[in-house]
């Protein structure tokens, strides 16, 4: 029976990284827990990362927050013996795919967070969402409403974005879900491969949620917005404009840590708040493209313009919003 998100839950999260992107995963948890403080909450790490310094930082957002974390430390070996998929993706791009059949066994239901992600709200609402018998819920992809997806997979489902998952544990092991999408991945040349061997082997399996649940770039952009149904922008523009009302997924090449473009997301400064108050605000996570003096400049005025709502070149690209980043 689906609660209010006002009553503690008990919640599992599930994240996957390697050394690289474990200082990501910590900013996204962070929000996530910063958040949810009246939910009881349990995470479960699956990495390649032997970084002690990462499990340090790790170990003292648990404390801070009381939550619970779990390592699920994956081997190289254990890396290695998945199969090879037909294009250049690192196998740790499938380590959910281990990280499923790993989790203890009280852990019936989980939620699957990618590492790019911040999580602004209350995530109750989704962890109560109703399953209705079927293996996972997932956010329709922008690509859904652009791109022929479901042709090129030969899918009838909506095709969904998989950095937000909400799964039933014992219905994607009856479905034999991890064997299933590392067969796909073997064997089909595929664009997007741990996205596109879950929408094919969870055909039929997914219940949809709204785009607050997983508000990637694509929903942001001027020239696709224009493109959606009307109900969906409505959904979209809901979401950019709430203080703490969505889960943003910096999807794409504008992340909010790359600095020194002209080309930044509206929605930086909520992914900036919350890296300065992770374990990693003292180690620098920027990855700087270089800028002459007078490119620091204009992108400077660019973002003064955005917060004080003034249109400039930076509207052509992405769609308005009301809600003004509190930081620069």
């Amino acid at each position: 029976m689906k609660t209010d998100s006002s009553t503690p839950s008990h919640i599992h999260i599930l994240c996957c990284t390697d050394s690289n992107y474990c200082p990501y995963a910590g900013v996204m948890l962070t929000s996530l827990l910063e958040n949810n403080r009246h939910h009881h909450i349990d995470i479960h790490v699956a990495t390649t990362d032997t970084n002690p310094d990462n499990h340090t930082r790790l170990a003292a957002l648990a404390d801070k927050y009381g939550c619970g974390m779990h390592i699920i430390h994956v081997t190289q070996s254990e890396l290695d013996s998945l199969p090879d998929a037909q294009c250049d993706w690192p196998k740790e791009a499938y380590l959910r795919f281990i990280a499923i059949t790993s989790l203890p066994q009280e852990v019936t239901r989980v939620l699957y967070l990618d590492c790019d992600i911040i999580v602004n709200t209350d995530i109750g609402d989704i962890w109560d969402h109703p399953l209705n018998g079927k293996a996972a819920a997932a956010v329709p992809d922008i690509n859904n409403y652009i791109l022929p997806h479901r042709r090129r997979l030969h899918i009838s489902s909506q095709y969904f974005n998989s950095g937000v998952m909400l799964m039933d544990i014992a219905r994607c092991k009856a479905i034999d879900l991890t064997s299933r999408c590392l067969q796909i991945i073997s064997t089909t040349s595929l664009d997007y491969p741990d996205q596109d061997a879950l929408n094919m082997a969870l055909e039929g399996e997914v219940v949809y949620l709204p785009q607050k649940w997983n508000l990637v770039d694509g929903y942001l952009q001027t020239r696709y917005y224009k493109r959606l149904p009307s109900k969906i922008k409505k959904l979209v523009h809901a979401a950019m404009t709430g203080k703490r009302n969505a889960i943003i997924h910096y999807t794409g090449l504008y992340k909010p840590w790359r600095i020194g473009t002209y080309m930044f997301h509206p929605l930086y400064a909520v992914w900036k708040k919350f890296y300065h108050k992770s374990p990693w605000k003292n180690t620098d996570l920027w990855h700087r493209i270089p800028a002459s003096a007078m490119k620091r400049i204009v992108i400077s005025r660019l973002k003064i313009m955005y917060i004080l709502g003034i249109t400039s070149s930076y509207n052509h690209t992405w769609i308005p919003s009301r809600h003004k980043p509190q930081v620069l």
